[in-house]
């Protein structure tokens, strides 16, 4: 989906990737392999599967990307560690993320916003 993006003209600085969960896995990953710097990717709630079998294939301009993560402090499914661990190991490997937790879940919030 991303080289279809390029390829239709959109610069990769314009590319920003976003997931909850288990997309925030699939995101992340995604923006890890991707051999380019993108916009930016947020990660809500979510967790970076296989982090040591990714840390040699990132490329020095894929760790270019910012990276947004942010998890509930009562999250049931996705527990705050994996989050936290998550963003130790991306800046294990120099890249810019931001770590920021919510008291409720992003689920809970996104209810909550809707409700209203």
């Amino acid at each position: 989906m991303i080289d279809r993006e390029i390829s239709s003209r959109t610069s990769p600085e314009d590319v920003f990737v976003f997931g909850l969960s288990q997309g925030g896995a699939l995101s992340i990953a995604s923006v890890l392999l991707y051999p380019k710097t993108l916009g930016g990717c947020a990660v809500f709630s979510g967790f970076l599967p296989f982090a040591s079998s990714f840390a040699s294939r990132v490329t020095a301009q894929a760790r270019k990307t910012p990276v947004l993560w942010i998890h509930g402090r009562a999250d049931f499914l996705v527990p705050i560690e994996a989050g936290q661990d998550g963003t130790k190991f991306l800046r294990g490997l120099g890249m810019s993320c931001e770590f920021k937790v919510l008291i409720h879940t992003v689920l809970q919030m996104a209810e909550l916003d809707a409700a209203s």
